[in-house]
């Protein structure tokens, strides 16, 4: 079976980096989200990314969010061939907190200049 490639955009390495730094502990928080995250990653991202996540709508249509205990993921389809992009790794209550995901992703879509660019993309298709 062919395997999709997993990469991470500059907001997810940074916390793929913190999580690395502090998951020495065994029974850490941060051990723990790792885990989950390379779980994700290895179970649902590399074989079959778009049918285990949920895709948000709107103009943020294509790009999904999948979830392990308190550990949300936000990805999207990367232009390259069976490529993944990790847009987001957010670590949150799965109360409110799922309220306030699709606002958390749209700053970091406007902070680095991707949401203006599938705003103008979405508007000249219409």
């Amino acid at each position: 079976m062919n395997k999709y490639r997993v990469e991470l955009a500059a907001p997810a390495v940074s916390i793929y980096e913190y999580l690395s730094a502090h998951s020495g502990a065994k029974q850490s928080t941060e051990s723990e989200l790792l885990k989950w995250l390379d779980e994700i990653v290895d179970d649902a991202l590399t074989f079959k990314p778009f049918d285990s996540g949920k895709e948000l709508g709107g103009c943020l249509a294509g790009v999904h969010w999948i979830s392990r205990g308190t550990l949300h993921i936000f990805y999207e389809k990367s232009p390259k061939p069976r490529t993944v992009v990790i847009l987001s790794i957010w670590d949150g209550p799965n109360s409110e907190a799922h309220v306030r995901q699709a606002d958390i992703l749209c700053a970091q879509m406007l902070q680095s200049g991707k949401f203006q660019e599938m705003l103008t993309h979405r508007a000249a298709a219409n």
